[in-house]
């Protein structure tokens, strides 16, 4: 039991021990490494060489929060001479105050100070032969002020981004080229001078930069300019940049304009109001233009060169905004007014056409004449039409029906429709009606049931006169539809009275035989059903082709399609018809005979 329990402690020891000692963590990037001077801080630089040329990779400090507070960069390495800082070297080193930077390094590449929150002062020295700095090379510093070498080319992405304290910018004569979000979100930086030799300057270079009221343009920069410290391209039919701290509360647009860029005006919160001239060229308003321009409430006015507006331009901007333009203008109401019931869109209207009439006027009453702008069809002004003529009509009133035996009367009365004012009234006599009663009906005929009602064409003539249906008379029917008795009726109407009734007959429909066979002394007949309005069949059979001294066998359900004719003459030929009948009451309708058909029989 000991040995196990020695074992134990013997561990704890060596663990404690290894506990004790120092951790490196940093595992140091380079070929070589370097020990400076001690009146230099003493610091150790580790580097990778390319010929006789050095590249700081690492940087390791013989003090930690001491020796690296304020940092030299040496000139010389072992015989090489330093022209670069390599990526991240002094990354998220918060012991770092200052830094001093030879004359022969030309590039600081990515991210070598970046996130050094303690780092105010950065110093070139004279003769600087510096061309880049890298993407976030400086980014999260505290630099509050730095002069940048005469020879600086190209200033990355995002090289002085959140640097918090930077006050003032002056790039270069040399520098070539501003990437986006150089110097974006230093919230202090208030002027920014540009290089007569700059010639790219990236979207976003100076985003975020809310303290930032303006920007001058060396005068021999052939490619940017400044006006009142708002960024133009050289001629200044581009507005690149309105300074973000700009505290004006109006800005009028030159009228050699033609586009505003993507995030010019984006977070100015002083604009109030931007004014463009009838005589302006703006063509397009780029995307975001005035997103976030919380205070500006006035835009007049937009002109019709206008032809394109980005996303978001207006995102953002006061929801009591005023916009004045033409009425017809395409852009307005979708980019800029955007369905904001608060925001108001002044439509200057052009000529409006001649008026329509849009609410009739009666003889009593006005109407409205509506005069709409010729540019957009709305409704700008109106007048009262003028008052409509009097509808003349020419009624009865007052009438007293003539009969056969007595005159009648009524007042013909011309007057308004509209209104009811009365213009005349004449009485009229009506003449005794001429009785029909005793005329000639003629053209009415016996029908076949087809399962619609039925007609005559009748002619009804009173002496020597045809009468006209319609005008004379009229005809109605009764019990026109079915098999039976159907009833005509001829009325007189207007000069004409009393009436005459005719009857006519509507027959069943007709079958015919599909076959006719013979047998002993005997044949048989097969027909078509024919079962609608009929009662039954009549088979007609006689020697005679004419049917004379013809036999009638009757038989008496619509519904049997045969039958057989017996005790006939053997060896003789018989013709054969037959036809449907109906019976109604008392009385059978007969349709017409159908086609014969010989048999000869056995």
């Amino acid at each position: 039991m000991k040995k196990p329990l020695s074992l134990v402690l013997s561990l704890m020891m060596i663990l404690t021990t290894l506990t004790a000692l120092p951790f490196t963590a940093h595992a140091y990037k380079g070929q070589y490494k370097y020990v400076q001077d001690s009146t230099l801080g003493g610091n150790t630089f580790y580097y990778n060489l390319n010929g006789t040329e050095a590249t700081i990779t690492d940087f390791e400090a013989l003090f930690a929060g001491t020796t690296d507070k304020n940092i030299t960069i040496p000139t010389m390495i072992s015989g090489n001479t330093v022209v670069q800082i390599g990526e991240e070297v002094f990354q998220e080193n918060d012991n770092i105050e200052s830094v001093t930077i030879p004359a022969t390094v030309k590039t600081i590449n990515n991210y070598a100070f970046n996130l050094c929150f303690g780092l105010s002062s950065v110093t070139f020295a004279s003769g600087s032969e510096l061309i880049t700095i890298g993407n976030a090379a400086f980014g999260s510093t505290a630099i509050s002020s730095i002069t940048l070498p005469s020879k600086l080319q190209y200033i990355a992405d995002n090289a002085f981004e959140y640097c918090e304290n930077l006050t003032s910018v002056t790039i270069p004569n040399s520098t070539k080229t501003i990437f986006g979000g150089a110097f974006a979100n230093c919230t202090k930086l208030s002027t920014v001078t540009i290089g007569s030799k700059v010639s790219d300057i990236k979207s976003g270079a100076f985003a975020g930069c809310p303290a930032l009221s303006s920007i001058s343009v060396n005068s021999a920069n052939e490619t940017y300019s400044s006006v009142s410290g708002v960024l133009y391209n050289k001629d200044k039919t581009t507005l690149i940049l309105y300074p973000q701290g700009k505290t004006n509360t109006g800005f009028e647009l030159r009228d050699e304009t033609t586009t505003i860029a993507d995030y010019a005006f984006e977070g100015n919160t002083a604009l109030q109001q931007l004014l463009i001239n009838s005589t302006s060229s703006l063509v397009s308003i780029g995307v975001g233009a005035f997103r976030s321009c919380s205070s500006l409430k006035s835009i007049m006015d937009i002109p019709d060169s206008l032809k394109t507006i980005g996303d978001e331009a207006f995102k953002g901007v006061a929801s009591n905004l005023y916009v004045k333009s033409n009425c017809d203008h395409p852009l307005v109401a979708s980019k800029i007014i955007q369905n904001v019931s608060t925001r108001t869109w002044d439509r200057v209207h052009g000529t409006t056409d001649s008026g329509t009439i849009t609410t009739p006027s009666t003889c009593t009453e006005n109407g409205i004449k509506s005069y709409k702008c010729v540019k957009c069809g709305e409704v700008i002004s109106t007048s009262p039409a003028p008052l409509a003529e009097h509808t003349k009509i020419t009624v009865k009133e007052n009438i007293i029906p003539a009969t056969l035996n007595t005159t009648g009367s009524y007042d013909e009365v011309e007057k308004c429709s509209v209104c009811g004012k009365e213009f005349s009234r004449t009485p009229v006599t009506v003449p005794k009606l001429i009785s029909i009663a005793k005329a000639k009906v003629t053209g009415i005929k016996a029908k076949t049931y087809t399962g619609k009602a039925t007609s005559q064409a009748v002619t009804v003539k009173l002496g020597t006169k045809t009468l006209v249906k319609g005008t004379d008379y009229k005809v109605t029917y009764k019990n026109n539809k079915n098999v039976g008795t159907a009833t005509v009726t001829i009325t007189g109407i207007n000069a004409y009275g009393g009436s005459i009734k005719k009857t006519y007959k509507i027959n069943p429909k007709g079958t015919s035989l599909k076959k006719v066979t013979a047998g002993k002394k005997a044949f048989t007949a097969i027909w078509t059903k024919q079962a609608k309005q009929t009662t039954g069949y009549q088979i007609q059979y006689s020697t005679s082709s004419k049917f004379k001294n013809a036999k009638t066998v009757t038989v008496k359900k619509n519904t049997t399609i045969k039958t057989t004719v017996k005790k006939l003459k053997a060896k003789k030929k018989y013709y054969v018809r037959i036809r449907t009948y109906k019976t109604v009451g008392k009385t059978k309708y007969y349709s017409s005979w159908s086609k014969a058909k010989a048999v000869k029989t056995k």
